[in-house]
């Protein structure tokens, strides 16, 4: 009989432990102290591009769901930029659930409390911010949001950190330059001038268009302007003085040249400063940048003619006398000196 109900016994146990292997049943574990899932939060931080040029606008999300079985009090909302990007003012726009929320521009520097977030309940924040113009080649430009739960029922309190990340692919850049070939010149003179732009950056630019300002007291002298871009003449008229000169796309590391002649006209007057202004725009850099070149007048005074010395301009004859007496006195000295060398 004892050997029958000890048979039974194994037997209940070896069915419950086949059960529980199963997972048609669980074994009861003893009261927790606290549901480990209570204060559980899925949150993120993204960026809508890996990539991006100067200038270009990025837009950042932070989404936050409450994925435990308590309501979480308050959720605390706060964001550290990159320094290579610069917010949007009044781009930030933020939902909990589908019931927008205020917020201000304030909230990068105090944080955003977005109150009391439900089981199942999801926030959004949404902004954006431009890459700096003078962000470095390559940057890594790396966004970071915190995120502060709170459950004073089990007295949490912990920040959880994301990151939203994006590399800066290329760094456009140029450099300019204008020369003239005198410094100082007079009326009547001519004067040449050569403008230069180089690709400093690490991409090709787009539409180099270069214009040219001409000064008073100067004539443009027709058909002088030539132009290179690389190894390659630029075909070029006389029209790029009043519509200016789009060169096209420049490679990098490439360099086109402008050069042209003026003549300082006859009435310019002495001291005048003459300044030539270039200006310089790309696709990229839509802006103008110029640059001057500067030549001052210098007009010469005439002071009167002078008189150049004649030799025995005076043919007088008391001045033959004195020079025939002048030449024999001469002839004599030789004579003597030849009658010395012999004795």
């Amino acid at each position: 009989m004892t050997i029958g109900i000890k048979m039974i016994v194994i037997k209940k146990k070896l069915i419950l432990i086949l059960l529980v292997a199963l997972g048609l049943i669980a074994l009861p574990l003893g009261k927790a102290s606290a549901n480990p899932c209570a204060v559980c939060i899925d949150p993120s931080h993204t960026v809508d591009k890996e990539t991006a040029k100067r200038g270009e606008v990025l837009t950042y999300t932070i989404r936050v769901e409450n994925v435990g079985t308590a309501a979480i009090d308050p959720v605390f909302v706060a964001e550290t930029l990159s320094p290579h990007v610069a917010y949007l003012s009044g781009s930030t726009w933020a939902y909990k659930g589908s019931a927008s929320v205020n917020v201000t521009d304030a909230w990068l520097s105090d944080g955003l409390n977005l109150g009391v977030l439900d089981p199942g309940q999801v926030v959004r924040v949404e902004f954006q911010a431009r890459v700096k113009e003078e962000a470095p080649a390559g940057a890594f430009i790396e966004s970071v949001a915190q995120i502060k739960k709170t459950w004073l029922g089990e007295g949490v309190n912990e920040w959880i950190q994301c990151a939203a990340q994006t590399t800066l692919i290329d760094h456009p850049q140029y450099t300019q330059n204008k020369v003239v070939d005198k410094a100082t010149a007079i009326p009547g003179e001519i004067l040449t001038y050569t403008i230069t732009v180089k690709n400093t950056g690490d991409v090709t630019l787009h539409s180099v268009f270069i214009a040219d300002t001409l000064p008073g007291f100067v004539t443009y002298i027709a058909g002088s302007t030539w132009a290179h871009k690389g190894g390659a003449s630029v075909n070029v008229t006389d029209a790029w003085l009043s519509d200016g000169l789009n060169l096209g796309e420049l490679a990098v590391d490439q360099t086109a040249t402008v050069v042209f002649k003026v003549k300082i006209n006859d009435n310019a007057p002495n001291g005048q400063l003459i300044e030539n202004v270039a200006q310089f725009k790309t696709e990229e850099f839509p802006n103008w940048i110029q640059c001057a070149a500067q030549t001052t007048v210098k007009v010469g005074k005439v002071l009167g003619k002078k008189e150049v010395p004649k030799v025995l301009a005076a043919t007088g004859p008391e001045h033959v006398l004195a020079t025939s007496l002048y030449l024999g006195y001469l002839g004599f000295l030789l004579r003597r000196l030849k009658l010395t060398k012999f004795f």
